[in-house]
């Protein structure tokens, strides 16, 4: 009985342990807006990165503006930080994105002003269009290709961050969404299932021993 038990306590906890790590080694992803992001004026923002094999992370960023609620008329500019330098960033490919937006991508941060300036480690994309492209006006996506040097990705997504610049139609700033990345509820409760298991069997077992 007791080799069966701990045979079946491996089991359990080799699952969760293969899920969970394999989930954060080559799929991350956070989702930003609500009522809880002062910043986002209802629009919502999801961060996907995935292994492409050795140090390149597919990127893939939208931002939904259905329920976009600011003083602007257009989305201007991206940028999103999964580094903590620029040094970091070897290269940047663009997979798809609206058409009128950075060609190639800018190494830098996001500001009031504009593509490159700000915090480094940050990859910002910002639109040809003085007015940007229309919001509210459903979900807009963005995919990258991004090869960092070995061992820099950010393992944690509340080290991430999401910007998103939203100008008037002359091109004047008018607001700028600037957050951190939020976990994933689904990694907690993969966990959670887990122990919840252990604990279910730890109580029958003590009980038939």
């Amino acid at each position: 009985m007791k080799k069966m038990g701990s045979t079946f306590l491996g089991a359990v906890l080799g699952t969760v342990v293969v899920l969970g790590l394999g989930s954060t080694a080559h799929a991350l992803s956070t989702t930003i807006g609500g009522a809880s992001c002062a910043s986002c004026f209802g629009s919502v923002y999801t961060l996907d990165v995935v292994s492409g094999g050795g140090n390149l992370w597919n990127v893939t960023y939208t931002v939904n503006t259905t329920n976009y609620s600011g003083q602007g008329s257009g989305l201007d500019a991206i940028a999103f930080k999964i580094t903590a330098n620029s040094t970091n960033i070897l290269s940047t490919s663009i997979t798809s994105q609206p058409a009128t937006f950075s060609d190639p991508l800018i190494v830098g941060g996001l500001s009031a002003g504009g593509c490159g300036s700000g915090p480094a480690g940050f990859i910002c994309s910002q639109s040809s269009n003085l007015g940007g492209v229309a919001v509210p006006n459903g979900t807009y996506t963005f995919q990258y290709g991004v090869t960092l040097t070995a061992g820099t990705l950010f393992g944690n997504v509340t080290d991430w961050s999401i910007k998103g610049l939203y100008v008037d139609s002359t091109g004047k700033q008018a607001g700028l969404t600037s957050e951190k990345g939020v976990p994933v509820p689904g990694t907690s409760l993969l966990f959670g299932v887990g122990m919840a298991l252990f604990a279910g069997w730890h109580r029958k077992f003590s009980r038939q021993v």
